[in-house]
């Protein structure tokens, strides 16, 4: 179980394997901060939004699109992580990108 754990968390980090779609990846833009893609939870699941970011690689705005979690308060941490990640900046940007993004959160043992 604990095997199992580690690659899930292993697979969870690999580059870009949790930005599921949107311009900013289909752009090449890439994200400044390292984004915590598994994290510990009060149950397992996972929550994806939809974040739009500016010129300056700020996300200005995150939309709930799915999740299997129940917890309000667990997807406002999720929400309120997210807000802090950072991407390139670049005036050749659109004013927007926008990018999905699914965090996995599992329960710690």
């Amino acid at each position: 179980m604990k095997l199992l754990a580690f690659l899930f968390l292993f697979i969870g980090f690999s580059s870009n394997a949790q930005l599921v779609s949107g311009t900013l990846i289909e752009e090449g833009r890439k994200a400044i901060t390292d984004i915590k893609f598994v994290q510990e939870g009060t149950a397992n699941g996972y929550v994806v939004y939809e974040l739009a970011v500016d010129r300056e690689g700020n996300v200005t705005g995150l939309t709930l699109v799915e999740s299997t979690i129940k917890s309000t308060p667990t997807k406002v941490s999720v929400r309120n992580y997210l807000k802090t990640v950072k991407f390139e900046k670049g005036t050749h940007y659109p004013q927007f990108h926008h990018v999905r993004v699914k965090v996995t959160l599992v329960v710690p043992k």
